[in-house]
């Protein structure tokens, strides 16, 4: 219900910029976004960082008690989040003026989209901008042995899912009686799903294998 939804998130008024998150499959553009717009897929959690063009040094806020976040020399805060509906307002900045904001932490799940969104101030006009995030890549790292496995040999490891850039740490090698373990080899394979909006979510499998050999 937008009216609700209104009611209790930030409004922008003019001279701010609003920012909307969202997923990179999400069939909507800049040229779509107004002061009506509610996004299908929002991403929240989003950190931003507003800098003046020309300058990499960020621009420091105060959030107001409306939500909005309020230019403020005198403030340290630099990183400005993404509300639940993916949205974030900041306010304070100069008539004419241009910026650009650039995200330095993504949500969970999420690619860092490090490209700068550029806009410009009009005392006159609320302006919005578009961000949006590509899924990580996920992996499922599972285990087994090749060969012939003598009866009795421990079970393997138990699988799991990590997203792209997890440190994985590699089981323990098992042990058995008479037999020695030549330790885990790892081997990698891909495959592509989820085709949503002439997008593919490509996601990666890994394998972790192993031997068994009798001692001599």
């Amino acid at each position: 219900n937008n009216f609700w939804r209104n009611a209790m998130v930030a409004v922008a008024k003019p001279g701010d910029v609003v920012l909307f998150k969202t997923d990179s499959s999400a069939n909507i553009s800049a040229e779509d976004l107004n002061e009506d717009t509610v996004l299908d897929q929002p991403v929240p959690g989003a950190e931003f960082q507003v800098y003046a063009k020309d300058s990499d040094t960020p621009l420091t806020f105060t959030k107001e008690n409306d939500g909005r976040y309020k230019l403020d020399t005198n403030s340290e805060v630099t990183n400005l989040p993404t509300d639940e509906y993916g949205q974030l307002i900041v306010t304070g900045l100069k008539d004419g003026g241009e910026y650009y904001f650039k995200e330095v932490k993504a949500p969970a799940g999420y690619e860092l989209n490090a490209e700068p969104i550029a806009f410009t101030i009009s005392n006159t006009e609320i302006r919005y901008v578009l961000a949006k995030n590509d899924l990580k890549a996920t992996y499922t790292v599972t285990y087994e042995y090749e060969g012939e496995v003598p009866e009795g040999a421990p079970a393997v490891p138990g699988e799991s899912t990590h997203s792209q850039g997890d440190k994985i740490t590699v089981e323990e090698k098992p042990t058995f009686d008479g037999y020695t373990f030549t330790g885990w080899t790892v081997g990698i394979s891909w495959w592509c799903g989820n085709h949503r909006r002439k997008r593919y979510n490509a996601r990666r499998k890994r394998r972790a294998r192993g031997n068994v050999a009798a001692k001599y």
